[in-house]
């Protein structure tokens, strides 16, 4: 019986044929050995790798990194400029809010007292007594000179003036007589306050209620405004003409004051009333006028005032008086 081809036994020449392949098979055996066994050595590896990553931060090798001290320096530098002008822009828009409340503030005030004092003097009336006092408006006896403040540029100037004003007004068989004065004034600026007293019409002479108000003492009036710098009155006739010069001495006497040649002394006396009053009202920041307070020397806060001319705020308004009977 003949084997099989593949089962017969080898000749010599087919056993050193065969023997490298052996070699070759027995090589690639090793070689994926060798494979599987590197294989095998990764996966502790790969498990390890798995770990998390606070332990793996942990166990890493700590780096020593720093900034320069150039970047340092490049830095800070970078930062105190920014903050440097987020300064100046709050710095600025502090300024301009303060700036607003104070201008609102003394608008409001200087409308208030506009419309009090206004509303007052539309309501004089003549008392109808022989040389009785309807209407006085003299220049207050300060201890100061008034206010010259220089205007842009220096070449024209402005006078403040300060004035007391008197005057009366009627409601059934009452007179009431009612005053303004500056109190308090220092440099030209000063406190406007209010005084009232009230009679009955058979009580009433030429000069008792007039005279109240030149005796009467700074407790009996009332605050208005503080801060005021200029406070006058003047009267016109009915064709808008100011009363500058009139001398009728049981009537009307309007004279030229004499620390201000400009300004008139105006005295309506008996049943004689202006036509037309014109209120001026002036105004002072108030932070100009603490600041001006603080100054130790008087001359020095003179000074200082003189060029606050763009601190003022000046109101103005024409007041008709509807009793006048003043003819030219």
């Amino acid at each position: 019986m003949r084997l099989p081809y593949s089962s017969r036994p080898s000749s010599a020449k087919e056993r050193c044929w065969r023997i490298p392949k052996l070699v070759v098979a027995e090589q690639d055996r090793d070689v994926t050995l060798l494979k599987w066994q590197r294989r095998a050595a990764a996966v502790p590896r790969r498990a390890e790798t798995a770990r998390p990553l606070y332990e793996q931060l942990r166990d890493a090798p700590q780096r020593c990194a720093a900034f320069s001290v150039v970047e340092m320096l490049v830095a800070v530098a970078i930062m105190t400029l920014i903050v440097f002008g987020l300064y100046k822009m709050f710095d600025q828009t502090q300024r301009a809010l303060r700036s607003n409340i104070t201008q609102t503030d003394v608008l409001e005030s200087g409308r208030a007292a506009m419309e009090l004092v206004s509303r007052e003097l539309e309501q004089m009336a003549p008392s109808g007594i022989r040389y009785g006092t309807n209407f006085v408006a003299t220049l207050a006896a300060l201890p100061d000179e008034p206010l010259v403040q220089s205007l842009m540029g220096g070449n024209e100037v402005r006078t403040n003036v300060v004035q007391d004003v008197f005057f009366l007004s009627r409601l059934g068989h009452e007179v009431t007589g009612t005053g303004y004065r500056v109190l308090f004034a220092s440099n030209g600026v000063g406190t406007l306050s209010r005084f009232s007293i009230t009679r009955h019409v058979g009580l009433v002479t030429s000069s008792n209620l007039p005279l109240a108000f030149l005796r009467a003492f700074p407790t009996n009036f009332q605050k208005i405004a503080s801060g005021v710098v200029h406070f006058r009155v003047s009267a016109y006739d009915q064709s808008g003409v100011r009363i500058t010069s009139v001398n009728r001495p049981d009537q009307i006497i309007a004279v030229p004051e004499f620390r201000a040649r400009s300004e008139s002394r105006l005295y309506f006396m008996d049943k004689q009333m202006p036509a037309y009053l014109e209120l001026e009202l002036g105004y002072l920041e108030p932070p100009v006028a603490d600041q001006a307070k603080s100054f130790p020397d008087r001359a020095v806060a003179r000074r200082f005032l003189e060029k606050q001319a763009g601190k003022v705020h000046l109101f103005r308004q024409r007041i008709p008086v509807h009793t006048h009977t003043f003819t030219p």
